[in-house]
């Protein structure tokens, strides 16, 4: 047997893999429990066609005649106006992508909507055959394919530490949707670990959209009864996709848009009004 370690590859997660699919079952790690394997076919998987706005990507070694997935990413598809500003377009909340079947589009899609990303806990003979940084290289990978497709690659985060943050601030509960947005602008700049904002960013993505909406039933991600979540993008162009992993690595910048960076700016007064703590 070789000693090189066997090197990872994107697949797109169909019906009958039922090898990826049971490991997807076993050993994710996955933010959202998925109930049962028919759930996972209807509305993660999807049947396979082109066209189908969900499909499940898994970052592959090939190792003694099995298939070992190492990182598996779950993709909402869609056709949207990926030009208006500010990330107007995209989502502000993942619900729907986990609670419906999927369907097929009458269109292309142009929207690339990440909605959760899975690590393995393998047993240990599995496990030493997955290289470190795997899930890095599914968003590259995932990035290298649909960029080139002219498709925009976006992923709609939650801040659940945005509740933690408020209350190590002495801050209570918050009525005021735009004052809990700025809060959470305050509070994603500085780049809270281990959470889905930090990750992707840290992989070259960038925080767009910050999105305060009423909470739909059934939501996990409640807090002072409204979703909290970060749209981020990828950007067009490898070299700032390449770009924003330096600046995070290097630099300790925070990639954001404009409008991100505006909240970010004008969270800072209103934190010292509200947070006296935070002055100096």
């Amino acid at each position: 047997m070789s000693d090189l370690m066997p090197i990872p590859y994107l697949m797109q997660v169909m019906p009958d893999d039922t090898d990826i699919l049971g490991q997807i079952m076993q050993y994710g790690d996955l933010v959202r429990p998925i109930p049962d394997f028919e759930t996972l076919l209807v509305n993660r998987v999807g049947d396979g066609s082109p066209l189908s706005n969900r499909k499940t990507f898994s970052q592959v070694v090939n190792y003694d005649g099995m298939r070992i997935a190492g990182a598996t990413i779950f993709v909402d598809f869609s056709k949207a106006e990926i030009d208006r500003p500010s990330g107007d377009f995209l989502y502000g909340n993942i619900h729907e992508m986990n609670t419906t079947p999927a369907i097929n589009l009458n269109d292309a899609p142009n929207l690339l909507t990440c909605y959760s990303i899975s690590s393995y806990t393998l047993p240990e003979a599995l496990a030493r055959v997955v290289p470190k940084g795997i899930g890095k290289m599914l968003i590259q990978a995932l990035y290298e394919k649909f960029n080139a497709a002219n498709c925009v690659i976006s992923t709609c985060s939650p801040v659940r530490s945005v509740q933690t943050f408020l209350q190590n601030l002495g801050l209570g509960h918050i009525d005021d949707p735009e004052k809990l947005q700025l809060l959470t602008a305050a509070h994603i700049a500085t780049k809270p670990r281990q959470t889905a904002v930090e990750y992707h960013t840290r992989n070259g993505g960038y925080s767009a959209k910050i999105h305060v909406t009423p909470n739909p039933a059934g939501s996990r991600d409640n807090i002072n009864g409204t979703d909290v979540m970060v749209g981020l993008r990828y950007p067009r162009t490898p070299e700032k996709f390449s770009g924003n992993q330096l600046a995070w690595q290097q630099a300790g910048e925070f990639p954001a848009s404009s409008s991100v960076r505006d909240l970010i700016a004008r969270s800072t007064e209103l934190m010292q009004t509200l947070a006296p703590a935070f002055r100096g």
